[in-house]
């Protein structure tokens, strides 16, 4: 068998000791980082963010057109763009109204839009 170097191994430290970090319990495999339950609902929880959403606007009227895809500006860059127009957030704005803060949710496909978000 051959002798396992020792700089496989990491000890915990300060970076590594926090509530996500969990040994591996296999020590050939070094050291794992394995989420724990409570790193993967902070995860979870910050999935979730307050976007803005902006209804597309008729540049000859000045109208807004609620049938055509809407912009999505989120936190991230990658996050934001285009968004095929959904009438459940459609329906939440006000008459008149160009854009409007909603809280949603980013998944593997996309967006998934809840309330709108009081303006303050």
């Amino acid at each position: 068998m051959p002798a396992i170097s020792s700089r496989k191994f990491q000890r915990p430290s300060a970076s590594n000791s926090g509530p996500g970090f969990i040994p591996n319990a296999n020590p050939r495999a070094g050291v794992a980082y394995i989420p724990s339950p409570r790193a993967l609902a902070d995860v979870a929880a910050m999935a979730k963010e307050i976007v803005i959403v902006s209804l597309a606007i008729d540049a000859l009227t000045g109208a807004v057109v609620p049938d055509e895809p809407f912009m999505v500006r989120a936190s991230r860059a990658d996050r934001s763009g285009l968004h095929d127009p959904e009438p459940d957030v459609i329906a939440q704005f006000l008459p008149g109204e160009e854009w409007a803060r909603f809280e949603a949710e980013w998944t593997e496909e996309g967006w998934r839009f809840g309330k709108r978000v009081a303006d303050a």
